[in-house]
């Protein structure tokens, strides 16, 4: 039987493999994103081969990813025009506080000390429909945050605080640890995506001494040098059985 990845474990590596592809090709990270939580719910069977860490690793979610914990209750409110929210009923010692604005009328937004966000009608018509909000992340040495809306404008907001950890790689039978790059480097086996022997999208993994460094963006004035495909072996997590093909882009 050869051994593959679990189709769950597969979508979470191609989701955070996106800013990694990103930050190699050197493209631009916004602040703000559409909010969209994604629970990696990981079964134990499918990262049976890794052992111990790797089940450690399917109930936190993708090794080597990081993950975001919330603490307490979040402060959840709803105002028009200008306002200042309390922080002190959030828990103390978080590092940072995630913000989401919700735009309830047209109108424009500002969190002071985050941004400006300009509620289109768009965004008014998501928040109806599916509770659609944008927002960010900032320091959680505040008191209070300060917004300033456009008079009129009706808006909601939550606000949690937050801390930020990075599920460790875990290992293989063979010794090797796996899963994706992060601050810490890159593992022995560089979780990836690519295609199968009759060319359907796969996701596995790259051994490390196989897979480049993504080279620096260039400095101002400097000649983009022309993009280079390299197709690598991609294995399945024992490192040893191959199962398709990488593209990296260097």
């Amino acid at each position: 039987m050869t051994p593959t990845l679990d189709p769950v474990f597969a979508t979470a590596v191609e989701a955070a493999l996106r800013n990694e592809v990103d930050a190699a090709r050197g493209a631009s990270r916004p602040w703000w994103r559409r909010h969209r939580k994604l629970a990696i719910a990981l079964p134990l069977a499918a990262l049976a081969l890794g052992g111990a860490s790797a089940a450690t690793a399917a109930v936190l979610g993708a090794p080597g990813s990081v993950i975001t914990a919330t603490h307490g209750t979040p402060i959840i409110e709803t105002h028009a025009g200008r306002a200042t929210i309390a922080l002190d009923s959030l828990p103390q010692g978080t590092s940072t506080l995630e913000v989401e604005i919700g735009c309830l009328s047209r109108g424009t937004v500002t969190v002071v000390g985050l941004t400006t966000i300009t509620c289109d009608q768009s965004l008014v018509d998501a928040a109806a429909t599916d509770g659609a909000t944008e927002g960010g992340n900032m320091s959680a040495d505040r008191t209070h945050l300060d917004v300033i809306a456009t008079p009129g404008t009706q808006w909601t907001i939550r606000i949690a605080a937050t801390d930020e950890d990075t599920v460790p790689w875990a290992t293989n039978s063979h010794g090797q640890s796996y899963g994706l790059t992060n601050e810490h480097g890159r593992p022995d086996l560089i979780a990836t995506t690519g295609t199968d022997p009759h060319g359907n999208p796969i996701a596995g993994y790259t051994h490390r001494a196989d897979t480049p460094e993504a080279i620096p963006s260039p400095s101002a004035g400097a000649q983009t040098p022309p993009s280079r495909a390299l197709d690598i072996p991609l294995y399945a997590v024992d490192g040893t059985t191959r199962i398709g093909t990488a593209r990296i882009e260097r």
